[in-house]
C-alpha cells in the first residue's frame, strides 16, 4: 500500500514538475527584483540629521541640511556635468554625489575637541588684532623670516627661540604686516604690465620712524625694502587689485569676469586655516584717487584719460582698454585688495596638467578620460608633485577658482636631513633652475598660491571638475584631510567670518560691507562636504583602501 502511494506521488510529481520549476524561477525573479529595487532606493537615500546634531540654528547649518536633501541641486549638477563632459566623467560625478547623499552625520557636526577649538581661536586672536594697534616697527630680520616662512610653508617644528613657538611668532608677524598695510601711506604708484587685467604696483611707507639703519645687503626674499635716501622709514611694495564688483554679483561661467578683490582676501585666511601658508599677506583697503594721482609714475600717468567728468586709468596689460578702465572722480575713493609683493623671488610658471580647455569643442585629455592620471601623470611627475597638485585643487575648489592654468613654482635649497624646512638654515635657490645644487644641499620645488581673484563667482554652483586631480589620482596628504575634517560642521566658515571681520582695515560706513554674502558662505560649507564625499568615493573605488599618505 505504501509502495502504491509512493508511486502515485512520484507520477504526480513527474506530471507537474515543470510547474514547480516555473514557481521556483518566479520566486527567484521576485527576489532579484526586490534586491535591485533596494539598491535603487539606497542610491536615493538621504541621511536627514536632526536638530540635535547642530550647535546653533544658523543659516549655514540649515543650508547643509538642505543640500543633503535637495534633489534638485543633485539632479541639476548631474545634468550640467553630463552636458559638458559626457558619459565617463558624469559617472564619476554621480558616484561622488552618491557619497554626498550618504555622507555620515559625523561630517555635519562641529568638532567638540577643546584642542581644535582653542587652536582655531588662538589663530583668530593672533591675527584678528589689526584694527586697534599702535604703529608697528618691522626690522629686516622680521621681514626675512616672514618671506622665508611663506615659501617654506612649514613651521610646526621650527623654534624661533626657546620661549616662543614659531607658529605664534609668525602669526603675530602677519598681524603686524596686516596692520602696516592699513596704516602706511602711498609714496609711489606704478603699473604692473604682466597679466591680463589692470593691476597697480603701490609703494607704501609707514610714518613711524625707526632707529634701524638701512641694510647694506637686503635679503633676496625681502618683501619690504628700505630706501637708501629714507633710511629711517620702512616701505612695502604691494600689488593693488581694484574692486570691480560687489559681492552680490554672479557670473554664469567659472572663468567669467575680472578678479574679485574679496576672493584674494578670503583666500589668504583660508590658507592660514588649512596651514598651507603659501598665500602672501592680503588686506582690503581704500585709497583716494588723489593719493594715486599725486604719486603716479610716468608710466602710470601715460595711461590716464577723462571720461564723463571722471579720471580713468587704462593701465597696460593684455586686455587693458579704455572700456575696461578704472574710473573715479579725483575726490573719490578706490577700494581693492593690497597684496604683499614677493620681491626678488624667482617664480617660474609651470603649466598646470589640469588646465581647463576654455572651449567645449576642444576638451583636454583629463576632461574626457578618467584614467588620465594613472595612464599619463604618474609617469611624468613624482608623487610629491601629485600631492601638491591635489592640495592646490582642494584649495581652488573651496574658493571655486577654475582659472589656475599655470602653477607658481620656486626652487628651494635644503640642507640634507632638514626634514622640517627650518627657515633660518635653508634658502631659496636664486640661480639657474638647471644648475645642480651645491654640495650638502638638495633641491626641491614648492608652489605658491598666487592670483586667487577668479573665485566666489557663482555661489550656487560647484565646478566639481576642479577636484579632478583628487578623484582621478585618488591620493591626498593625511594632514590636509585631517585639517579639513577638523573644520567640519560650520567651523570653517565661522572662523573665516571672524578673521575677515576683525582683521581688516577700518572702513567708513559707506564703504563697509560683508566680505562674502550668506549664500557664498553656505556654498563654501557645501563644497567642504563634497570634498569629504570625493575622498569616500576614492576609497570605495579602491575597495576600501585608504588614499591618505603621510
Amino acid at each position: 500500500m505504501t509502495f502504491l502511494s509512493s508511486s502515485k506521488l512520484k507520477n504526480k510529481f513527474l506530471r507537474y514538475y515543470k510547474y514547480y520549476i516555473y514557481v521556483i524561477l518566479a520566486i527567484l525573479l521576485l527576489n532579484v527584483f526586490f534586491f535591485v529595487y533596494d539598491l535603487s532606493q539606497a542610491s536615493n537615500k538621504t541621511i536627514k540629521p536632526t536638530a540635535s546634531h547642530f550647535k546653533t540654528n544658523t543659516g549655514i547649518y540649515e543650508e547643509r541640511k538642505a543640500n543633503k536633501i535637495d534633489k534638485n541641486y543633485v539632479n541639476n549638477a548631474r545634468r550640467a556635468w553630463n552636458k559638458k563632459y559626457g558619459h565617463i566623467e558624469n559617472e564619476v560625478h554621480q558616484g561622488i554625489l552618491f557619497e554626498l547623499d550618504n555622507l555620515d552625520d559625523y561630517f555635519l557636526w562641529e568638532t567638540k575637541s577643546e584642542f581644535i577649538q582653542n587652536k582655531v581661536q588662538n589663530l583668530v586672536n593672533q591675527i584678528g588684532q589689526t584694527r586697534n594697534k599702535d604703529p608697528v616697527t618691522l626690522s629686516e630680520s622680521h621681514i626675512k623670516d616672514l618671506n622665508s616662512w611663506l615659501i617654506h610653508h612649514n613651521t610646526n617644528k621650527t623654534i624661533v627661540n626657546q620661549t616662543q613657538p614659531s607658529s605664534k611668532y609668525y602669526m603675530n608677524l602677519i598681524s603686524q604686516v596686516s596692520h602696516l598695510l592699513c596704516q602706511a601711506r602711498v609714496v609711489h604708484t606704478d603699473l604692473m604690465t604682466k597679466g591680463t587685467q589692470l593691476k597697480l604696483m603701490l609703494t607704501l611707507e609707514t610714518n613711524h620712524q625707526t632707529d634701524e639703519k638701512s641694510p647694506v645687503n637686503v635679503h633676496p626674499l625681502a618683501a619690504i625694502n628700505y630706501v637708501r635716501h629714507r633710511p629711517r622709514r620702512s616701505q612695502v611694495r604691494v600689488v593693488f587689485k581694484p574692486k570691480w564688483y560687489n559681492n552680490t554679483e554672479t557670473f554664469p561661467n567659472i572663468v567669467d569676469g575680472k578678479d574679485r578683490h574679496y576672493g584674494e582676501y578670503i583666500s589668504f585666511f583660508l590658507s592660514l586655516l588649512l596651514e598651507m601658508y603659501t598665500v602672501p599677506v592680503v588686506q582690503l583697503r581704500s585709497f583716494t584717487m588723489h593719493e594715486l594721482l599725486s604719486t603716479g609714475s610716468e608710466r602710470f600717468n601715460g595711461t590716464l584719460f577723462e571720461k564723463d567728468d571722471q579720471i580713468c586709468v587704462k593701465g597696460k596689460c593684455m586686455y587693458c582698454t579704455e572700456e575696461n578702465a578704472l574710473c573715479c572722480s579725483e575726490s573719490g575713493v578706490v577700494q581693492g585688495a593690497v597684496i604683499v609683493y614677493m620681491e626678488q623671488t624667482q617664480i617660474a610658471k609651470v603649466r598646470n596638467p589640469y588646465q581647463r580647455s576654455y572651449n567645449s569643442n576642444k576638451l583636454k585629455p583629463w576632461e574626457t578620460s578618467e584614467s588620465y592620471c594613472h595612464k599619463q601623470l604618474i609617469y611624468q611627475y613624482d608623487k610629491q608633485f601629485l600631492l601638491d597638485l591635489v592640495d592646490l585643487s582642494v584649495f581652488d575648489y573651496l574658493i571655486q577658482n577654475g582659472d589656475r592654468h599655470h602653477l607658481d613654482k620656486v626652487n628651494l635649497l635644503l640642507k640634507r636631513g632638514d626634514s622640517h624646512l627650518d627657515v633660518r638654515t635653508n634658502e631659496v635657490n636664486i640661480g639657474d633652475k638647471n644648475d645642480p645644487p651645491p654640495s650638502g644641499l638638495s633641491k626641491i620645488d614648492k608652489y605658491l598660491l598666487l592670483d586667487n581673484g577668479k573665485s566666489f563667482g557663482q555661489p550656487g554652483q560647484d565646478s566639481l571638475d576642479i577636484l579632478a586631480p583628487l578623484y582621478q589620482c585618488c591620493v591626498m596628504r593625511s594632514r590636509t584631510y585631517n585639517k579639513l575634517v577638523q573644520l567640519r560642521g560650520g567651523l570653517l566658515t565661522k572662523t573665516l567670518k571672524q578673521l575677515s571681520k576683525h582683521s581688516g582695515c577700518p572702513l567708513s560706513s559707506s564703504e563697509s560691507e560683508e566680505v562674502l554674502t550668506e549664500v557664498q558662505w553656505r556654498g563654501l560649507e557645501r563644497r567642504l562636504s563634497l570634498i569629504y564625499a570625493t575622498v569616500n568615493y576614492c576609497m570605495r573605488k579602491h575597495n576600501g583602501k585608504t588614499i591618505l599618505v603621510n
